[in-house]
């Protein structure tokens, strides 16, 4: 299901005070073809519905009260003010992508729930899962600021790979929550296993082929602690 977001529902609102300018007739007595105003505004609608509104999407969308709003807005009559529409809207769209990807959530929360009582896995308090493949030197670990040097992998829970890189710099500022975090327990020379739940990686939107809510596991290799300087 395609996710309707606020700046959809302010270019359906735009066209559609286009097509009820001229006043508020019964839609069901409208005419293709009675003027070219009606041919348009019909036909401005159709556009709109195609490229805004997917089939899947009609039956939840009451188009009345939809109607309704944005004629209050042109009447400067709303009974509520557009901060409060649009927090309702960003509710309303989380509602609908939960529910799009509920299985994401419900196949990460039972392999994190079976994987936190695993061999070796640790549990941090912000629900970051972590096992230490091998420890490093003990010479040095990166802040939450600082710069770094590794090896990675990245799975889904089926062991799909879908990211790898081999001695990548970084900031530990630009990357996921659960490599903010994480790396940081790390020394030169650890190789740490993550579990990583969505909330701490990719959250609600996703990235490239990682869709929303999903949990990842990354496998991450220091190899160095960077200088500030030393790292683009």
């Amino acid at each position: 299901m395609k996710i309707l977001n606020v700046f959809v529902l302010f270019a359906v609102a735009v066209a559609m005070t286009f097509m009820t300018a001229c006043g508020t007739a019964d839609v069901s007595n409208a005419k293709m073809g009675s003027s070219d105003l009606d041919s348009a505004s019909y036909s401005f609608g159709v556009l709109v519905a195609n490229r805004f509104f997917p089939k899947e999407f009609y039956d939840e969308l009451n188009v009345e009260l939809l109607a309704r709003g944005i004629k209050d807005a042109r009447d400067s009559s709303t009974v509520i003010d557009a901060d409060a529409a649009n927090d309702i809207v960003m509710r309303y769209n989380k509602t609908l992508q939960e529910k799009q990807y509920q299985p994401n959530i419900d196949e990460g929360e039972a392999f994190l729930e079976a994987n936190k009582s695993a061999a070796g896995v640790k549990v941090t308090p912000s629900g970051l899962q972590y096992k230490v493949i091998t420890e490093g030197d003990g010479s040095v670990q990166p802040t939450a600021t600082g710069k770094v040097k590794c090896n990675y992998k990245g799975k889904f829970v089926n062991g799909d790979v879908f990211d790898q890189g081999e001695a990548t710099e970084f900031s530990l500022t630009q990357v996921i929550a659960a490599w903010t975090e994480g790396i940081q327990m790390m020394s030169p020379g650890a190789k740490y296993e993550f579990y990583v739940p969505y909330e701490l990686g990719y959250g609600e939107r996703g990235f490239q082929s990682i869709e929303p809510f999903k949990t990842l596991i990354f496998e991450v290799e220091l190899l160095e602690v960077l200088p500030e300087e030393a790292a683009e």
